[in-house]
């Protein structure tokens, strides 16, 4: 890592360091808990940001699109899993609504602040070109189809992760209002599981790379700011056993996920077909 996105990451590394604090406060207040102030958390809470800062700074340090692009791509990034996550955690009850969207908006805040942050003191890549969408060479028809198929194998994804790690959490959710099985299919379907991929096509136009690239980095980017970096440190609104389990299983889900977001949506995919097909009217 050179200097200017080594500062980069220290620097936004302690906002979201004090960003974590804040809410992890927060969320105390909003169920009556307290805070965990052990050193094992304060790790935690450190190597969550560091996590989280280290991703978008990996990401505007490999961009292959310049400003003003890359800065909303960042941005749409950071507001995507915002959204994301606090739909999750009203949709299980996990706390009132209302503290959930005051804390999704705190969210939304710091990580504008960061991709901005980011975007000022990281330039892009001297390969910088034009936005080209993974979508570009698709009809309409052909983006709803494949956003709708990516949509259902998200939902599959996660029923079949927490299938397996239901047994482990059973007790905490027995007396909370979840919603039936079916509409939890359609909700993952049809809004996270888009979601998730529209996530996913940023990522890919930001890096314009080859298929692999992509393929890893949207795995790593849904695991990471998808899951990991909200369920490593404590939080009042999970006892620790059930916020380990869940970090497993969402770390590991969304891994997935990302990887083949990114292997079949990579245009690199398509460009190689093109380069090996035969060319009409020539021997």
């Amino acid at each position: 890592m050179t200097t200017r996105p080594a500062v980069a990451w220290a620097l936004m590394t302690t906002l979201l360091v004090a960003t974590r604090a804040a809410e992890m406060r927060f969320n105390a207040g909003a169920v009556g808990g307290a805070v965990d102030q052990t050193a094992g958390a304060v790790l935690a809470g450190i190597a969550s940001a560091a996590i989280h800062a280290g991703l978008i700074v990996w990401l505007a340090t490999r961009a292959r699109i310049t400003d003003p692009a890359r800065l909303l791509a960042l941005v749409g990034v950071g507001l995507g899993f915002v959204v994301v996550n606090d739909l999750e955690a009203i949709v299980f009850s996990i706390a009132p609504a209302w503290p959930i969207v005051r804390l999704a908006a705190m969210g939304a805040v710091a990580n504008t602040v960061v991709a901005v942050a980011v975007a000022r003191l990281v330039p892009p890549s001297a390969e910088g070109g034009v936005v080209s969408s993974p979508f570009a060479e698709f009809s309409v028809a052909g983006v709803i189809a494949r956003v709708m198929m990516l949509g259902v194998i998200y939902a599959v994804i996660y029923f079949v992760a927490g299938g397996l790690i239901y047994p482990f959490v059973r007790d905490f959710y027995a007396n909370k209002p979840i919603p039936p099985a079916s509409l939890l299919f359609v909700l993952q379907a049809t809004v996270r599981g888009p979601m998730f991929v529209a996530i996913g096509v940023l990522v890919i136009t930001i890096l314009r790379s080859s298929r692999m690239t992509h393929a890893l980095a949207v795995a790593a980017t849904l695991s990471g700011l998808g899951g990991v970096t909200a369920l490593l440190p404590p939080n009042p609104l999970f006892p620790d056993q059930v916020r380990l389990v869940h970090l497993a299983e969402v770390g590991i889900s969304n891994a997935v996920f990302g990887w083949l977001v990114g292997w079949i949506l990579s245009p690199a995919r398509r460009a190689a077909a093109s380069l090996s097909s035969p060319v009409e009217g020539k021997a």
